[in-house]
């Protein structure tokens, strides 16, 4: 691999927000961090969404490191890989010959399946404008590069911690009171997937094979899906006996 010049950290990327929620005990209470909730939501509100990638998006021009930042996020909204497959990856895994791969194969950590995932133009318009700050901040660019390398190892790439970091800064600004992570990030693309292509009958098929999952139902209740048809379920409940209150 070859190593990347070491960027200098501004005294702000020091800086992040950290939520914390408290914990409801029960079985896993031992098991989970004291204070941390685990559970991740997609962001299914349009406005908030926007505006939590439109924190990085502005943030993007002050240093090096947060244009990073805004490729990592713009990479977990619109590919829907596991992060702990995201980091490994390295420009040659995207690029191809002047422009960029349909389609990246990855054999997943998790599960040791293969799977495809796309490259949309929005994410490639990123790349671009990602890959060109990268050659004028260092004066030169490696495709062996990794794609989101870190700013402690010259040759190394930034950790899921670190990523966990990342992602949730935009939070507050966009004013998400739960828990985004990586996670919920990909979550957000299943969401976004599915609530953008309501009347295609093959797509629940694709986000299960992209996802992994056994189950139709899995999917869904990854996606959020299930939370939405409940509390329609229950607003339609408390309608219908409000309309029948003389």
């Amino acid at each position: 691999m070859s190593a990347i010049p070491m960027p200098v950290t501004p005294v702000e990327e020091q800086k992040c927000i950290m939520f914390q929620f408290p914990s409801k005990g029960g079985s896993n209470a031992k098991s989970a961090s004291v204070g941390v909730s685990n559970k991740t939501y997609a962001i299914k509100d349009e406005n908030k969404l926007k505006l939590y990638i439109s924190y990085y998006n502005k943030k993007k021009k002050f240093s090096i490191i947060d244009m990073e930042k805004y490729a990592l996020v713009m990479f977990e909204l619109c590919v829907g890989l596991r992060i702990s497959d995201i980091i490994p990856r390295t420009w040659d895994d995207v690029i191809d010959g002047d422009g960029y791969r349909e389609f990246i194969r990855v054999r997943q950590k998790k599960t040791s399946k293969y799977g495809e995932f796309g490259i949309n133009p929005l994410l490639q318009s990123v790349l671009d404008e990602y890959k060109a700050a990268l050659k004028k901040y260092y004066g030169e660019f490696n495709s062996e590069w990794y794609l989101f390398p870190s700013s402690k190892s010259a040759t190394g790439h930034i950790t899921r911690q670190g990523a966990w970091k990342w992602v949730n800064e935009g939070a507050a600004y966009a004013g998400i009171e739960l828990n985004v992570s990586n996670h919920g990030l990909r979550k957000t693309f299943g969401y976004t997937s599915m609530k953008t292509h309501q009347d295609d009958a093959m797509l629940l098929a694709t986000l299960m094979r992209l996802f992994g999952h056994s189950s139709e139902r899995i999917t869904l209740a990854y996606c959020g899906l299930d939370e939405d048809n409940n509390k329609e379920l229950y607003n339609d409940v408390s309608n219908y006996y409000t309309d029948s209150i003389p």
